[in-house]
């Protein structure tokens, strides 16, 4: 063997290997590597892929109990809800890519975990994100931000050029073509663009919640090409040509539904529109043709209807029309049922699509209603903005299926000789080595490494959903693996080394969309949208079928061998060999050395005392020389987009399609979605008999408590968790995570990994939440343009499941009723007060040490980051067993109808949960701290500290009397009746115990500054 090497250092660096490594490598095979296999070894031995610097911290974490069947190590976890439901989730990140360019990082984010999801043999039901981004008064984070969410929210499907698109601008109304519309917009050599919001153009569009027509913005338009089209037909001669793929709005038995064409059945009824939005213009004479349309007439019906329509619209310009009336379901709601459907092969054509805000809905040809979704609800998250994340935003992504096949889909190859299948997409150049790209700091030069930014294509995917779910109850699939991160590499790898055995496969079969690729192109791309099956012998054509049925690549490419080694052929010779442990396995491994001490900023930090702030009175607070009353702080607060509602956001993301969404977006604490077969499935095991069973989900971090202490930080991340699934009725059963950090090879960053996990692993005992696996996202630091590294905060997200037996027996955070009575479960607020001071006192003695004792505290919060200006302090502490008895005092208050309302206090502290119940029902509240203003306390902590194991909820008064009595035996002292809900025109009012007025500000005045915070920075 050579000793010199065929690679010089900086060209092992760019592969992302450390000297050390590349020896390692050539002691493993006994030889240098070539090109491609250093591309290999790099990818594969990245932090993305291996967790070499956090392998040893994942294994304290607990993976078994009763409902879990599949734990870390497979593309999702997998838990049992019990009478043969299961519930496959996971959580990924995407954050260098959408640092780097946040439309397509974001939405391939969600398409990788789609994948996860659907690879196990379930159908994606619902996803939740957690999104941090630096300060929105910054330019470029109004970018980022505005480009993550709509790409989290991009995923659409295609209508042919000839159809209807209605538009408006300020010129009026428009009756185009969908083809017209997209290409006037589009330069030629892209296939998707973003309008401009200043262009103001809408679309007619339908609100699923109201049922009522109504405009709304076009955001973004696209192209692509397809030969394959349905073309639905109705009773009433009206015509819609889709690609297969494209969501239809439909109702099936009396159910709203979602479903791609290719699954729709004759008899199925299409909504079409009927009333244009209410204007007070003037009226114009109404549009009506129903009574026209027949089976003899249809053809030139319709021609006449469109000429007349597009007189309609000329003359409209926002006045009300009426259209033809059929099975009126509202005013402006009427349905046809599906007469025939037809599905063509034909000549490959442009089709085309536009993201619609808010609804994702349009009306295209004869007034239908159609669908711009890949067909997975958005329904709940969260968003943080701060400026430890203004170079590198975080953007997680967790999605849940239920699963549809018998057997759950491994990811293990077995069976010598089996054919190894490669399906879906074709591979080009796009995501070259976007693992590597992932574990290294962002600097001024990552903005140019767009190669290792995926490009999605959305339409492909609900294709590759539909198709893969089909494949798999066929039962000819024996192993699946969707190609995410390294692509071929991994998949072949990881798929190899899991089932013992080794894959030989052949990239000249492998479908490609660029020309000249050579093998490491092939092995290190990234392209969306592909997997890799082994499939049983003989049955490959089966498979097959299935994919082109669906307009999918679906070739074999290979097959599995008993010698255990990955082995890649191109142009009839071995291009890599390499054994597959040596890749996915055995790979190196860092034990670390901890710091002996907690680093010099978290020990300075500690030094944080209340005893710095100004003084306070029942008046309020002189910050920087002005006197601030505590309206004025909470409007303050309520005005800081952390805090602020996320409805900007949330109404970007349909939250809706599939029907199961039971409480939308800001409702609640928690997600909360009914579990109901898509379909008969072929497990008599696994049919859902229980049309009432739901599963909660939540995704939760406090990155300032961890960056403050990783230990403490952590566990109250995980309490948090388990608190929201509480508050809407559901019984926390397991956790996946997504431990986002800076760089391990720093001595305070590995600390703080290292701490944060043992939190995490502590507090997932305590609460019987299994992790059942997740992501790592390391190197998470933006180097300046001096090469600085400037870490993010430490922010491991936790995303928690929960079940709720009964979807009847759930609750919102928001007041419902007036003359309902307001409790604070938790620590009394009188009782904080004295603990506040004994606290205080300890610690201008010299008793201030890192172990906090059971307090609410204005150390770590959000009041005083946003209106000090200070991070500092020691963040609370969790009382496990407190939480545990608050939560399970919440959990049965719901389910036996007590409890009406319910919300966490957490960020902002109790002035702020109260107001965001305010803001909800559109309701006031009259709240007595029971504490005398005579009393020495700091009132800024009672309104805004922060601490866990608090809930506040609403009781119906006739209801009070047993739930005070339950209070008494399961929560003793630990509860507190603390007020009264308002009626609509009521205030929100915060008094002493002596009737001193803290707090009385209108519920208009709330309720603007919340939905507003965001718009208003985002119109800069």
């Amino acid at each position: 063997m050579s000793t010199t090497s065929p690679f010089s250092p900086e060209e092992i660096a760019a592969e992302g290997l450390k000297p050390e490594e590349y020896q390692e490598i050539v002691n493993r095979l006994g030889r240098h590597p070539n090109k491609a296999e250093l591309g290999m070894f790099g990818v594969m031995w990245s932090e993305h892929c291996c967790y070499k610097n956090s392998r040893p911290l994942l294994k304290q974490f607990p993976t078994t109990g009763d409902r879990i069947l599949v734990g870390p190590g497979e593309n999702a976890g997998v838990v049992d809800l019990g009478d043969g439901i299961r519930l496959a989730f996971k959580i990924e990140s995407h954050n260098h890519p959408s640092a780097v360019e946040p439309f397509q990082g974001a939405a391939t984010g969600v398409g990788g975990i789609l994948r996860d999801i659907f690879t196990m043999g379930a159908r994606p039901i619902a996803l939740l994100n957690s999104l941090r981004f630096g300060s929105l008064e910054d330019a470029r984070t109004r970018r980022l931000f505005s480009g993550v969410v709509s790409g989290i929210s991009h995923y659409g499907n295609c209508l042919v050029a000839k159809e209807t698109f209605i538009w408006r601008d300020e010129n009026g109304v428009h009756f185009d073509t969908i083809g017209n519309f997209v290409e006037s917009r589009l330069r030629s050599d892209k296939t998707t663009v973003e309008l401009d919001a200043a262009t103001s153009v809408e679309t007619l569009s339908l609100d699923p919640d109201t049922l009522q027509s109504c405009w709304q913005p076009v955001r973004r338009i696209f192209k692509r090409r397809s030969n394959n089209l349905v073309i639905i037909r109705t009773s009433l001669g009206r015509t819609l040509t889709v690609t297969r793929d494209h969501p239809s709005f439909i109702r099936r038995n009396g159910q709203w539904d979602i479903l791609p064409a290719l699954s729709l059945s004759v008899g199925d009824e299409i909504p079409i529109l009927t009333n244009f939005p209410y204007s007070d213009s003037e009226d114009v004479p109404a549009l009506d043709l129903l009574s026209t349309l027949d089976e003899a007439h249809s053809k030139d019906v319709y021609e006449e209807r469109t000429v007349e329509l597009a007189t309609a619209l000329n003359r409209y310009n926002g006045t009300k029309y009426s259209f033809p009336r059929f099975r009126q379901s509202s005013d402006d709601v009427a349905f046809v049922k599906i007469k025939s459907i037809e599905t063509n092969s034909v000549d490959e054509c442009d089709v085309y699509d536009v993201e619609v805000d808010n609804t994702h809905l349009f009306v295209t040809s004869s007034g239908i209603i159609t669908h711009n979704c890949v067909g997975v609800p958005t329904v709940g998250g969260e968003v943080y903005f701060d400026p430890a994340y203004s170079g590198n935003p975080l953007v997680n992504v967790m999605a849940l299926g239920l699963m549809e096949t018998q057997d759950i889909v491994k990811s293990g190859a077995v069976g010598i000789g089996n054919p190894v299948l490669y399906v879906g997409s074709t591979t080009g150049r796009d995501g070259m080595g976007g693992a590597s790209f992932a574990s290294a700091e962002l600097s001024d030069e990552s903005m140019d490494d767009r190669p290792a930014v995926q490009v999605g294509d959305p339409f492909l995917e609900k294709s590759l959903i539909e198709a893969c779910l089909a494949a798999f109850k066929t039962g000819a699939v024996v192993a699946a693996q969707d190609m995410g991160a390294a692509g071929i590499t991994c998949s072949t790898s990881e798929m190899a080394a899991k089932g013992g055995v080794g894959i030989e496969l052949d990239l000249d079969k492998i479908p490609v969309r660029e020309s000249g690729m050579v093998p490491y192109e092939y092995l290190l791309s990234e392209s969306q949208e592909r997997m890799l099956f082994v499939a049983h012998k003989g049955r490959e054509q089966e498979l097959i079928d299935i994919f082109h049925r669906w307009g999918l690549q679906a070739v074999v490419a290979g097959e599995v061998i008993s010698e255990p080694i990955v082995r890649i052929l191109f142009q009839g010779k071995v291009a890599a060999e390499i054994p597959a442990t040596a890749l996915a396995d055995n790979t190196p491994i860092y034990h670390r050395e901890l710091l002996a001490q907690p680093p010099e900023y978290a020990r300075k930090a500690w030094e944080w005392t209340d005893e710095s702030l100004p003084a306070c009175s029942i008046g309020g607070i002189e910050i920087e020389g002005n006197l601030k009353s505590w309206n004025d702080i909470l409007l303050t607060l309520l005005d800081n987009p952390t805090i602020a509602s996320k409805r900007w956001v949330y109404r970007q993301y349909d939250h809706q399609v599939q029907n199961n969404t039971v409480i939308l977006p800001g409702g609640a604490d928690a997600a909360v979605v009914r579990i109901r077969a898509a379909e008969t499935l072929p497990n008599p095991k696994s049919k859902i008999e229980n049309p009432k069973l739901g599963v909660a989900a939540t995704v939760d971090c406090n990155s300032r408590y961890v960056y403050l202490n990783p230990y403490e930080g952590a566990k109250a991340v995980v309490a948090e968790a388990a608190r929201n699934l509480s508050c809407v009725g559901a019984e926390p059963l397991a956790v996946t995570d997504n431990l986002n950090f800076g760089s391990p090879e720093k001595p305070v960053g590995y600390w703080q990994l290292a701490e944060a996990c043992r939190g995490i692993a502590e507090a997932c005992r305590e609460f019987s939440t299994p992790v059942t696996g997740g992501n790592v996202s390391l190197y998470n630091e933006t180097l300046d343009s001096d090469g600085n590294p400037q870490p993010i905060y430490p922010t491991p997200v936790v995303g928690m499941v929960g079940l709720i037996p009964d979807i009847t027996q759930i609750c919102g955070q928001a007041w419902q009723q007036a003359g309902d009575l307001i409790y604070l479960l938790g620590q009394p607020l009188a009782e904080q007060a004295l603990v506040g001071q004994a606290s205080r006192l300890s610690q201008t003695e010299g008793g201030q040490d890192a172990r906090p004792t059971r307090e609410i505290t204005l150390a770590a919060s959000e009041y005083l980051a946003a209106i000090h200006g200070v991070v500092a302090g020691i963040p609370p502490v969790v009382d496990f067993e407190l939480e545990r008895r608050v939560q399970a005092a919440c959990r049965e208050g719901i389910r036996q109808g007590w409890v009406r309302s319910a919300h966490d206090c957490a960020e902002g502290g109790l002035a702020i949960a109260l107001s965001e119940a305010c803001i909800g029902g559109k309701l006031g509240a009259e709240i007595n701290l029971g504490v005398s203003s005579s009393d020495s306390v700091r009132w800024d902590c009672l309104l805004f500290g922060e601490g866990g194991a608090r809930i506040i909820v609403s009781v119906a008064q006739d209801r009070s009397q047993i739930w005070e009595s339950y209070l008494k035996e399961e929560l003793s002292e630990n509860w507190q009746k603390i007020g009264q809900v308002g009626n609509a025109d009521a205030h929100l009012r915060v008094i002493t115990a002596d009737d001193r007025p803290l707090i009385d500000v209108t519920i208009t005045d709330v309720c603007d500054r919340s939905f507003h915070a965001i718009e208003r920075r985002l119109s800069i």
